[in-house]
């Protein structure tokens, strides 16, 4: 990774906790309860499939004694990613008060980088993590054809850590898994091309708190997506 993504990264990690921290305002203002109190029956069903590009911040290293490598000896050596890929999918529910509740499945595929610190040591190999939310999205809608969104969710996630090399040398600890709740917030706009379907474009932030890979600890994991998909309103296919 060269140093603009490292520069564009770094900027959009600020981005992303000011979107996120903005989310949280807005919905501790604006709860669910309207859409509630209006009635969770009065809306319709859909489904949304989004492919996405990801990229995985330089993360700091909390610890790595079980690595035996120097590459981690740098004071705060971080953990860098190549763009990746991904996709995720979504099944929910409408409300006719623009609120949306909606569970969601995803897998993110990201190769490793560099381990950077005051000098850049190549790490290969790959981090693949399978996910699911609950999430609640406002819909703000108008008389255009194009609505913007934004929305937070809960959940959890599977990852697996497979390392095959550092700095050219085999480690001895190869492939880690584990399991850790996550939470995302996303923006985006809807584009309404048809009765039954949308088109979305959208960011979205994913984040956990110290995951543990046995190996290397970090202080934090924070992903940052673009994603472009569609969504269908079932409940139009028969009208």
């Amino acid at each position: 990774m060269n140093c603009y993504s490292c520069i564009f990264l770094e900027r959009l990690q600020r981005v992303s906790r000011t979107i996120f921290a903005t989310l949280l305002l807005i919905f501790s203002l604006h709860g669910p309860a309207p859409a509630v109190a209006e009635g969770f029956l009065a809306g319709q069903p859909y489904f949304s499939l989004s492919g996405m590009v990801a990229g995985a911040d330089g993360a700091t290293i909390a610890s790595a004694a079980g690595t035996g490598n120097p590459a981690f000896n740098f004071p705060d050596p971080k953990l860098q990613t190549k763009i990746g890929y991904g996709v995720v999918g979504a099944l929910g529910w409408l409300t006719d008060s623009n609120w949306r509740m909606e569970i969601e499945f995803g897998h993110r595929d990201l190769a490793l980088d560099q381990i950077g610190s005051p000098a850049s040591t190549p790490i290969e190999g790959n981090l693949a993590i399978t996910s699911g939310f609950v999430n609640v999205v406002r819909d703000f809608r108008g008389e255009s054809f194009i609505t913007p969104y934004a929305g937070l969710g809960v959940g959890g996630a599977y990852h697996v850590l497979d390392v095959g090399s550092i700095d050219g040398a085999q480690p001895d600890f190869g492939v880690r898994d584990l399991f850790t709740y996550m939470y995302q917030a996303m923006v985006g706009l809807n584009l309404e091309v048809g009765e039954s379907m949308d088109i979305l474009v959208g960011y979205r932030f994913m984040g956990t708190i110290r995951p543990d890979y046995d190996a290397i600890k970090l202080e934090r994991l924070e992903i940052h997506h673009f994603e472009m998909g569609v969504k269908f309103y079932v409940e139009d296919w028969f009208k």
